[in-house]
């Protein structure tokens, strides 16, 4: 899930069919055509699918399911995976919380408020935080991607739904997040021009917030990626360390990037 502060497919859309039948010669039902607002959805879900895939270095074996919900379904859906009583607690999480991505069902759920900048038309003389919200809501869009390619290579939100003891259940999590950050950051960076996505993006700054999973998960892997690279970040999620080990990691200042390697002259 995205919330800093703590489908490619919209429900499978396609384009309707014309003049199909089904077996028996019976008309098959149309299919509505997409909305605008699906197309545009549609259209960045793919992008952040391929930067995903290129970043995180793994691959989709299916495109994953994306669906966009609207105020009241979302707030019903927030309240249901947070268990949330409080009326105030549930307005704050609403906003505060961008995606989720649902074990169950497979499915990467996006707030309205996600969805909204995306479909926007801008001009291109549109201002400059116009631009970098509709950035950062496809870096949100990447990071609740991400959960669902955890899920395809190694069961990791499945694992998490399983998980009772608390060593468990903060291991899982600080993998799941940390590892979406990471991803979302290399993205945010690489692909959508965002320079410094963790201090100036959603992360506040690097600051750790209520879930130290988001920022020191991102700061583990980080150690893991500069020293072992990205083969390294999947051996760690296929068979991942202590929570404590992690956690140990985490606290250690950052080794240096490392420089790419200068490939040899042919010529010489």
């Amino acid at each position: 899930m995205r919330n800093p502060t703590l489908a490619v497919v919209l429900a499978a859309l396609a384009l309707p069919a014309l003049g199909c039948c089904q077996e028996g010669g019976k008309p098959a039902k149309h299919k509505e055509a997409p909305s605008k607002r699906e197309r545009q959805l549609q259209k960045a879900v793919i992008e952040m699918v391929a930067a995903v895939e290129k970043h995180a270095q793994l691959k989709f074996v299916k495109p994953p399911k994306v669906r966009a919900t609207k105020h009241k379904e979302w707030r019903e859906l927030v309240q249901r995976e947070f268990e949330i009583e409080d009326g105030r607690k549930l307005f704050e999480m609403s906003l505060s919380t961008f995606g989720l991505y649902l074990a169950k069902s497979r499915e990467i759920v996006l707030s309205p408020l996600v969805v909204a900048p995306l479909i926007k038309q801008l001009d291109e003389d549109a201002p400059r935080h116009k631009r970098i919200a509709v950035m950062h809501q496809k870096a949100t869009i990447a990071h609740e991607i991400v959960h669902a390619l955890q899920e395809v290579h190694f069961g990791l939100p499945t694992k998490l739904e399983a998980a009772e003891e608390i060593d468990e259940i903060l291991r899982y999590k600080w993998l799941l997040e940390g590892h979406a950050v990471l991803v979302e950051e290399l993205v945010a960076e690489g692909e959508l021009g965002l320079e410094d996505f963790m201090l100036t993006g959603p992360y506040g700054g690097l600051a750790i917030g209520l879930d130290p999973s988001y920022v020191r998960g991102r700061n583990y892997f980080q150690h893991i990626l500069r020293t072992k690279g990205m083969k390294g970040v999947h051996a760690v999620l296929r068979q991942p360390p202590t929570h404590a080990a992690m956690e140990e990691l985490a606290m250690k200042p950052l080794p240096p990037v490392p420089k790419p390697k200068k490939k040899a002259d042919p010529t010489k």
